[in-house]
């Protein structure tokens, strides 16, 4: 993926392409209070982030600061992500937490990653396929 960011047309057309993995960033809470109106929904076959639980440095005394690379790769391969992984990542609100993702992955080194345009909430809109958490 060349550009920073693909459409939910284009993702759906390739949803069945190798290694492509789907990633909900999803945030479970926010600072800025924003409320999404599809809280238990994601799009088929995506799997959580959890960047507060499982990608952040608990030890650290500012919040969701980055992991040590060997401690994101660790947490990265057990959702199934390597080297050769092509990845959208999306979340809940529209653009809220995915750039912040798309960056971590950026800074760790991995290239072929980018954010869903809108988000889950444009997803929606075009009446794509969806699943119940």
């Amino acid at each position: 993926m060349k550009s920073p960011t693909v459409s939910v047309g284009w993702l759906n057309k390739n949803l069945s392409k190798p290694n492509l993995i789907i990633l909900d960033a999803s945030p479970i809470s926010n600072i800025s209070n924003l409320k999404s109106d599809y809280e238990n929904i994601r799009i088929v076959g995506a799997r959580f982030f959890d960047i507060k639980n499982k990608f952040s440095d608990k030890t650290s005394d500012m919040p969701n600061t980055l992991l040590q690379p060997q401690d994101f790769e660790r947490e990265c391969q057990a959702l199934g992500i390597n080297q050769d992984s092509k990845i959208v990542v999306y979340d809940n609100i529209g653009m809220y937490t995915a750039a912040r993702v798309w960056w971590m992955f950026k800074a760790m080194g991995h290239h072929d990653i980018a954010v869903l345009n809108g988000g889950l909430p444009e997803w929606i809109n075009k009446e794509f396929s969806t699943e119940n958490l």
